[in-house]
């Protein structure tokens, strides 16, 4: 269906413009600066709380607004609750992955294109996963390997996204 497309590309732009500048008002008020001089577990913890922001600010209420665009576009109740929940789980793996590209928009100057062309790549996992699962219920089969899969991913990238910007800001600083 191309209007879950339409819904899809609208979802990771938005979600891609609010990571642009995830560190950048820290760095400019020196905040960055007193956090890189904690100890590891303190950068985390707030790279951890900097993507809840994200997630709680920019995220949530898209993922909201999301079942009133798919009964606009005259989607069936069932394709638009499974494609909500999949797009929230990609919309966590796409802030997790825009952790990374924050932080190297630090190093460089900061560009909301250089976002895409970080983050697009590995999302396209991601993107194959979630249409697939859509895909599934449309045919009226098990959506349940596809979900699977993206939580996977999900998780994978709570992981390595975070661990990998503190070491980018580390770097930064140093």
């Amino acid at each position: 269906m191309p209007q879950l497309n339409l819904l899809w590309i609208a979802v990771i732009f938005a979600n891609l413009l609010g990571l642009r500048d995830l560190f950048a008002a820290d760095k400019e008020d020196g905040s960055l600066d007193i956090v890189l001089l904690q100890p590891r577990m303190a950068l985390l913890f707030y790279i951890y709380s900097k993507l809840l922001r994200h997630i709680l600010t920019n995220i949530l209420p898209i993922i909201l607004i999301y079942p009133l665009a798919g009964v606009m576009l005259h989607l069936p109740l069932q394709i638009i609750i499974t494609s909500a929940i999949t797009c929230f789980i990609s919309s966590l793996s796409i802030s997790f992955l825009g952790s990374l590209s924050a932080a190297i928009n630090l190093m460089a100057k900061p560009s909301a294109f250089l976002n895409f062309i970080i983050i697009l790549p590995f999302s396209a996992p991601i993107f194959i996963f979630a249409l697939s699962t859509d895909t599934a219920v449309l045919q009226h089969n098990s959506s349940t390997v596809p979900i699977l899969f993206l939580i996977a991913l999900t998780l994978l990238f709570a992981i390595i996204g975070p661990i990998g910007a503190s070491l980018i800001l580390r770097y930064v600083h140093d």
